[in-house]
């Protein structure tokens, strides 16, 4: 499928591992990687043991972590509540919160958690007045073949945060494909890879879909 037109983004999907796809690329090669790492709470993502030793789970993040900050300029991820205070260790430059009015997960505290972390690392290019944003959450169509898509208006909000049109992006884990729908519409070239083949069908069809529609009108 061929997803580069003049008008809109550039996109490079690829079925493949985070580090394989890195190691492709010279230092400081995107403006941003912004990505959605597992989280390693036992979610069942087809093929994917989300339920790793903690101990195997950092060393892993750490790992391609340490390369994603090679290839890019500044790093913004949500990295999952549980796993803060490991990302914490490594010293992230900020966060961004996204507010949800509407989020109904539990939190520690007996009542719900209405908010997520985004953390930020490296060197960000635009002024970002306020970091906190407010957006409320929906359910999506298109994408009930996975366990935890990331929601498209709010990706939108954190793409404009911090890159311009033509800028290069960079997303290790695309899911269910959101950050490359996102990169498409707004004209940011995306290359990101997706090791689950089944997943990475599905996100295609589903980006060739939305791509198809959009270019109609």
């Amino acid at each position: 499928m061929d997803f580069s037109t003049k008008q809109y983004g550039k996109l490079d999907l690829r079925n493949c591992d985070c580090m394989e796809l890195m190691a492709e690329y010279p230092d400081n090669h995107f403006d941003l990687c912004l990505t959605d790492p597992p989280y390693n709470v036992g979610r069942e993502y087809n093929k994917y043991d989300d339920n790793m030793n903690e101990v195997d789970y950092h060393l892993w993040c750490s790992k391609w972590f340490k390369e994603a900050q090679r290839v890019s300029k500044c790093q913004v991820m949500t990295v999952g509540y549980k796993n803060l205070p490991f990302w914490f260790s490594l010293k992230p430059k900020h966060q961004i919160i996204w507010y949800k009015p509407n989020q109904c997960s539990p939190s520690p505290l007996g009542g719900f958690n209405a908010y997520e972390s985004i953390l930020v690392w490296g060197k960000n290019k635009k002024r970002i007045g306020h970091d906190i944003f407010t957006k409320n959450i929906a359910m999506q169509t298109g994408v009930d073949w996975h366990d935890c898509p990331k929601y498209l208006p709010a990706w939108k909000i954190i793409l404009d945060m911090f890159v311009e049109k033509g800028d290069s992006v960079i997303d290790l884990f695309l899911g269910s494909g959101t950050t490359a729908i996102a990169c498409y519409y707004m004209g940011f070239d995306l290359v990101g890879s997706e090791l689950d083949e089944d997943y990475y069908k599905a996100m295609m069809e589903r980006i060739d879909k939305e791509t198809r529609q959009e270019e109609l009108f």
